[in-house]
């Protein structure tokens, strides 16, 4: 079915009433194929394992079976060697209303990425579209940290391409993600400043290791530079009017970010719970062979689509789902997942006064 534009009262219920027939905001893996070996990668054991993927008729009847989603992640793996990736996100345009795509690559195949940015962008005309480019180092640092080299120029081409293509779409985004980690935590600032003064279409963003990453080590963060670093990044956002110039709730999304940072960080330093997490009801994760989990960290199968006769709905409102949820709640279950922790803070009232304040001082 056709979804009309987002309904923003019916985003407004789910402040009040979390649980939906389906989350406001899916992750969703669509291969574990990737050509890179990262230090930091969480899904590392999963990558390149041959695992089934749903096929496009089995994302058509998935897509079907939703209500209306906000904000969808596609992603894996390295989601651009998906050759139909462009169609799924078409299917859930058409099906699910969605209005925000977002897709992380490493950047490795510019030409690929080019054309099926294209194709979406063409074909969900109501959608903005964001591709995320990971870049954790500048020239050799980044090849280092990838696994390969030529990783750090293929990112920048592809890029440049992506600029040149956002003169045409002015409902594309370009971020670059950089990963902080123990391998370049010192280095994080000069990495933001580069990218901010040389990749001038992108939004420079800094998220925190996560997982259990293919090297464990360089989950070994310094907290304190980290918060340094992000207190110097919310800094930028406020004093420079280039990021998110177009957006009507700049400032809101300036002032939620930086109290983003500073609940991982107290989360990441006291090892504890802060706030209710509201995955397997608002945000959820579906893997590339049907499999949904309630998210990325924490190992809870709500079921696969495919037993449910690819009714996604059904599965979400499971008494499965309802363990799960209760689960979360009795052991108050904390993480530093960002796209996560978006969710709890922008549907959880108490936070409003916070962010009210801080918007106030930009």
């Amino acid at each position: 079915m056709m979804h009309e534009k987002t309904n923003y009262l019916d985003l407004a219920k789910r402040i009040v009433d979390k649980r939906g027939s389906n989350p406001l905001y899916l992750i969703c893996y669509v291969t574990t194929r990737c050509n890179l070996k990262c230090q930091h990668c969480f899904y590392w054991e999963s990558l390149n394992t041959g695992k089934y993927e749903l096929t496009l008729d089995e994302h058509q009847k998935i897509s079907e079976s939703m209500g209306k989603l906000a904000f969808l992640s596609l992603t894996g793996g390295e989601p651009f060697l998906r050759n139909e990736l462009p169609q799924i996100a078409e299917l859930y345009c058409k099906n699910t209303g969605v209005r925000k795509i977002a897709i992380p690559t490493n950047g490795s195949f510019t030409n690929k990425i080019i054309e099926g940015t294209k194709y979406i962008l063409d074909h969900c005309p109501n959608a903005s579209l964001d591709i995320n480019i990971s870049l954790d180092g500048i020239g050799e640092d980044h090849d280092q940290i990838r696994g390969m080299k030529g990783s750090f120029d293929r990112a920048i081409k592809t890029y440049e391409g992506l600029k040149e293509l956002k003169k045409t779409y002015n409902k594309l985004g370009i971020s670059v993600i950089t990963t902080f980690t123990a391998q370049n935590q010192y280095k994080i600032m000069q990495i933001y400043e580069w990218i901010r003064d040389n990749l001038t279409e992108a939004m420079p963003i800094v998220n925190l290791v996560r997982g259990s990453p293919l090297n464990p080590d360089v989950s070994k963060v310094d907290i304190k530079e980290y918060e340094r670093i992000t207190n110097a990044v919310t800094e930028d956002y406020k004093n420079n009017t280039r990021y998110n110039k177009n957006a009507p709730m700049a400032k809101i999304s300036t002032a939620k970010n930086a109290l983003r940072y500073k609940l991982i960080a107290e989360t990441y330093k006291d090892k504890k719970f802060i706030s209710q997490c509201y995955a397997a009801q608002l945000s959820g994760v579906m893997y590339e062979n049907g499999d949904v989990f309630c998210c990325e960290l924490l190992n809870k199968k709500i079921g696969n689509v495919k037993d449910y006769n690819y009714d996604f709905a059904k599965l979400w409102k499971s008494e499965k789902a309802d363990e799960i949820i209760k689960f979360i709640k009795d052991t108050k279950c904390f993480c530093t997942h960002e796209c996560f922790w978006t969710t709890n803070i922008l549907f959880n009232p108490k936070y409003y006064p916070k962010i009210l304040v801080e918007s106030m001082k930009i």
